[in-house]
């Protein structure tokens, strides 16, 4: 989502952001300050996962279907240790 606004200069040199963008702001947030001759870029600084956090998640995803069995995996290990003897 791209949205254009307007942001002003207050007198005591603080940003005056517009409601709506204010609305998406949670307090506690970081942004990254990018500041270049006339232009300012604020990123959002995402904090990663914890492993607990990283954990629930692959838990909620279940099983993977795509998965290869035990004889799968022993069977690719065999051919690619046989096309390395035979290099």
């Amino acid at each position: 989502m791209t949205k254009t606004n307007v942001v002003s200069i207050t007198q005591a040199r603080q940003f005056a952001f517009p409601p709506e963008v204010l609305a998406t702001l949670e307090p506690g947030d970081e942004y990254l300050l990018w500041q270049t001759d006339d232009t300012i870029v604020l990123k959002k600084i995402t904090q990663p996962l914890s492993f607990d956090a990283l954990f629930q998640r692959i838990e909620a995803l279940g099983p993977d279907p795509d998965q290869p069995t035990e004889a799968e995996i022993c069977a690719i290990v065999k051919t690619i240790r046989h096309d390395r003897a035979q290099a």
